[in-house]
């Protein structure tokens, strides 16, 4: 608790002046919102292709967003299980749900990986499933993230064998329509 304590009073030290918006911790298929109030900014990390343990491996950080301290460990409703294909058409249902809550000219972030085990493209996958989706959303940035130097991954704190780190993207897309 001292760390933590520690922690925070940093973070807080300087707050940043406040505006108005809202933070959403949630599944986007489950979430109730209500369409009186158009978003314009949109940040994202869905789960990535082939990741089976999303909620239970982010619990700690989902906890300090006010989610349950009692970790899920059920993987049924994961959108990253199943066949590339199969995750490209639920991602494209997530983007046109999310487009129906946005402005015209909202703007999206979205930081996307590739487990290294899939051989995948990331940012093949988002621009597909934004394609797909066919909601208006339209790429206008595309980077690749640099990994993390291996000094300060998180897993070698834990682990001495440790395998490399995932290919992300961060895919800033504008919805157009």
């Amino acid at each position: 608790m001292r760390v933590v304590s520690r922690r925070a009073r940093y973070i807080f030290e300087k707050v940043p002046d406040s505006i108005d918006g809202q933070v959403i911790r949630g599944d986007i298929r489950k979430v109730r919102l209500t369409r009186r109030r158009r978003f314009t900014h949109v940040i994202t990390s869905p789960p990535y292709l082939g990741m089976r343990c999303y909620v239970s491996d982010q619990w700690l950080r989902n906890w300090f967003l006010g989610a349950d301290d009692n970790v899920t460990y059920d993987e049924s409703e994961q959108i990253g299980l199943g066949t590339r294909d199969s995750f490209v058409r639920k991602l494209a249902g997530v983007w046109a749900r999310v487009a129906g809550f946005c402005a015209r000219g909202a703007r999206m972030a979205v930081r996307f990986g590739a487990l290294p085990s899939l051989e995948e493209d990331p940012a093949s996958i988002v621009k597909d499933s934004l394609s797909e989706s066919d909601a208006g959303w339209n790429v206008v940035t595309l980077r690749s993230v640099a990994p993390p130097p291996n000094a300060r991954r998180q897993a070698h704190q834990f682990a001495s064998n440790v395998s490399a780190a995932l290919h992300e993207v961060d895919v800033y897309a504008r919805l157009e329509t």
